[in-house]
């Protein structure tokens, strides 16, 4: 097989590759510091954790804590975004930050350095394939793909039934065998043609059995999760499933049992020290 070719288009101090709500407030951070940072979301906008899923409210008892969040849910957290003005929330926190961003990234494959430390990755888009050259490397994937790619150890994801949250706009709820559904107080204005009309927000918490936690799995819980949710007259749906992960990287020394506004750095480091973990899948317990 032939070497990968593959040009370098950047060069940066701090690479975030995946572009969750946590990426795009430390890239501005990091930006901010006085580095230089790139953000590759994989989806056509960011904050994909809350905008993909349509988790767009904050709990009742967790005002914001940041500009960002400010921004997006209010001083005391009352706002609700719609998925759009979250999406430009986030775009124009990086533009106000001066973090470059590009959609449409699916990082593959991993530069490497003399010592077989992460030096880089590279990246397919629909303009080909193309590299990022940094000295850090932060995978922010909802499923951990760089720190995979650099053979780091996970706890196993267990088989058997797993619940996963899907969001529906319009229609009527569905109930059956391992369907909850709750029905938002506030239905959401959606302009059709030359009227604004209202629909109802449906949240589902469905029951559905996962074999693995392998790719083809996931898309599996994607279609039934569908199935399960259906109406024929629901107007809009999430991107994407939302579930908190039962597996994470294997714990280390920084394993945390709460959750803290202080949590140690290496909490997210992975085994190469070149490369960090930023989500769900980082050492913290399901609990924190």
């Amino acid at each position: 097989m032939s070497a990968l070719q593959a040009p370098i288009r950047h060069q940066v101090d701090i690479c975030f590759v995946g572009a969750n709500s946590a990426a795009v407030a430390a890239a501005a951070a990091a930006s901010a510091a006085g580095a230089s940072v790139m953000v590759l979301s994989e989806r056509p906008y960011l904050g994909e954790d809350l905008t993909a899923t349509m988790r767009l409210r904050c709990a009742s008892d967790d005002a914001p804590r940041t500009a960002l969040a400010a921004s997006l849910f209010g001083a005391d957290g009352s706002q609700r975004p719609s998925p759009m003005q979250a999406k430009t929330i986030f775009d124009q926190h990086l533009i106000d930050a001066n973090v470059p961003f590009l959609y449409g990234c699916y990082g593959f494959s991993l530069l490497r350095d003399h010592t077989g430390s992460a030096a880089g990755v590279v990246l397919a888009s629909r303009s080909g394939l193309f590299a990022v050259q940094a000295k850090i490397l932060v995978d922010a994937t909802a499923r951990g793909t760089l720190a995979r790619l650099a053979g780091q150890a996970f706890t196993p994801y267990p088989s058997g039934a797993h619940v996963f949250e899907r969001v529906v706009i319009g229609g009527e709820a569905r109930r059956g065998a391992g369907v909850q559904v709750s029905t938002d107080q506030e239905p959401v204005a959606i302009t059709l043609r030359d009227s604004t009309q209202h629909f109802a927000v449906q949240r589902y918490q469905l029951s559905i059995p996962m074999a693995d936690g392998s790719i083809d799995s996931f898309a599996q819980a994607d279609l039934r999760a569908a199935q399960m949710s259906f109406h024929y007259a629901q107007q809009s749906t999430c991107d994407a499933l939302w579930q908190l992960p039962p597996d994470s990287i294997v714990p280390g020394a920084h394993h945390l049992d709460s959750w803290s506004d202080q949590a140690p750095l290496d909490a997210f480091r992975t085994s190469d020290q070149a490369l960090w973990l930023l989500g769900p899948l980082a050492d913290l317990s399901r609990a924190a």
